[in-house]
């Protein structure tokens, strides 16, 4: 969990992006569809660095 707390003018910004459903003080949640795509994207990334890592290695 977030140590963050937004204030007003934070919770006003966030929301006027479109992959945020909905804010509070403490917690941001995204849209289905962002979490999914930045999951892949996450996946992706840290099989490409591992497999860098594999090789520099070899």
């Amino acid at each position: 969990m977030s140590k963050n707390i937004y204030n007003d003018f934070q919770i006003r910004e966030l929301e006027k992006n479109t992959n945020v459903l909905s804010t509070s003080e403490r917690s941001i949640y995204y849209s289905p569809k962002f979490n999914l795509k930045a999951v892949t994207i996450n996946k992706v990334e840290k099989h490409h660095r591992k497999s860098l890592l594999n090789r520099a290695l070899t």
